[in-house]
């Protein structure tokens, strides 16, 4: 099975935020101001400003918003930005995994989760909540971890 480490500290992580905040926090309630929350690309789903910025998405389902805040993913990805971390990601498990992990926007995910590798949990992950709306922490954290074992299959395959 592949190694994943980076993935593993995201699981765990959103495991914790399902704990402590349960599902219906917002990153957007971290901002005083909804003026403060980073302008979207709704095309490519990128932050256009400041890309150091916690928020990446305003959802409850903001997988790179939570994770970048704790330490375990920061010290197995080396990096406390954002950005960063998604093509940390990227480059561990793949850009279209991480794509559709990871994009603001529920509908960019799905894109990307279209060119996935065919495996038994393919569609799955195509009709799952967390790539067919702005889905809660719980939907995210469910995604996370069938895409864990959609990666183990698709892997064992090649």
């Amino acid at each position: 099975m592949r190694n994943t480490p980076i993935l593993d500290a995201m699981i765990l992580c959103m495991q914790d935020v399902l704990k402590k905040e349960g599902s219906g926090l917002y990153m957007s309630a971290f901002f005083k101001n909804i003026d403060e929350i980073p302008f979207i690309n709704r095309e490519d789903g990128m932050a256009v400003k400041d890309s150091t910025t916690v928020n990446e998405c305003g959802s409850a389902a903001c997988v790179l918003g939570w994770c970048i805040l704790d330490p375990r993913v920061r010290m197995v990805s080396g990096t406390n930005v954002p950005q960063d971390l998604w093509k940390a990601l990227e480059a561990e498990i793949g850009e279209v995994a991480a794509d559709s992990i990871v994009a603001p926007f529920a509908n960019f995910r799905k894109k990307r989760a279209n060119w996935l590798p065919a495996t038994s949990h393919s569609m799955a992950l195509l009709q799952h909540n967390h790539v067919n709306s702005e889905s809660s922490i719980n939907d995210a954290l469910d995604y996370l971890v069938v895409m864990k074992a959609h990666i183990g299959e698709a892997n064992e395959r090649v």
